[in-house]
């Protein structure tokens, strides 16, 4: 059932859809996209709204995770969420995997302000993660230029740690351990920038799943708090 579900978050991104059209676009009989309709929305995962079939940006994101467990290609998923549903699908592995989340961190530690996309918290580790959801081929010298990018904003983020910790929620941490991850709509010529992780998304939940047993071998700023 992978094709219909991948058909519900491409019609309904811009507009409400109806069964009609998913069954054309998934190619499976409308009866069935029929029923599929009715049990996903009596699960919560779509709305109907005269004969309508309408998704919300968390319902989206939803169904993009039946998608993924049902065996869906996870960069051909992607293509159908924006840029916040992208960042949802990273919150979730990040999440799953036993981390606080905070999306959009603010920071100005002088003339300069910074943000990053996701930070995901588990003592003493903090995990500063860029989300690029770019539709084109990668190139090595963009790779690059973002892992470097990212590099930055988190050594600034460890660097005024100390004056944050309510900003962040871990003032009862005794030390912090800030590693700098991009994590990409699909894989990217670099796997590894200077020991810093470009991770394509469809790999983010094994590298979270083992980063324990290799958090030693990658770059990463520690700060006594």
């Amino acid at each position: 059932m992978c094709k219909p579900i991948l058909s519900i978050i491409k019609l309904s991104s811009k507009e409400p859809t109806n069964p009609i059209d998913i069954s054309e676009d998934s190619m499976v009989s409308i009866n069935i996209i029929k029923q599929l309709v009715s049990n996903l929305a009596g699960e919560g995962y779509l709305s109907i709204l005269n004969h309508k079939v309408t998704t919300s940006p968390a319902q989206r994101v939803n169904l993009a995770v039946i998608a993924l467990q049902k065996g869906a290609d996870v960069e051909h998923v992607c293509k159908f969420l924006d840029w916040k549903e992208f960042e949802e699908v990273a919150l979730i592995a990040l999440e799953d995997n036993g981390f606080s989340t905070i999306k959009h961190f603010r920071f100005k530690p002088y003339n300069k302000r910074f943000e990053i996309d996701i930070l995901g918290l588990k003592e003493p580790v903090i995990l500063s993660v860029d989300c690029k959801h770019w539709k084109k081929s990668w190139q090595r010298a963009a790779t690059i230029k973002m892992v470097k990018k990212q590099t930055e904003r988190t050594r600034e983020l460890a660097k005024t740690l100390n004056n944050l910790l309510g900003k962040i929620g871990i003032k009862h941490w005794q030390k912090a351990r800030l590693l700098p991850v991009v994590v990409t709509l699909s894989d990217s010529p670099i796997r590894f920038y200077e020991k810093i992780p470009v991770v394509a998304i469809h790999r983010f939940q094994n590298f979270l799943t083992d980063l324990p047993s290799h958090i030693e071998s990658l770059t990463s700023y520690t700060v006594d708090l």
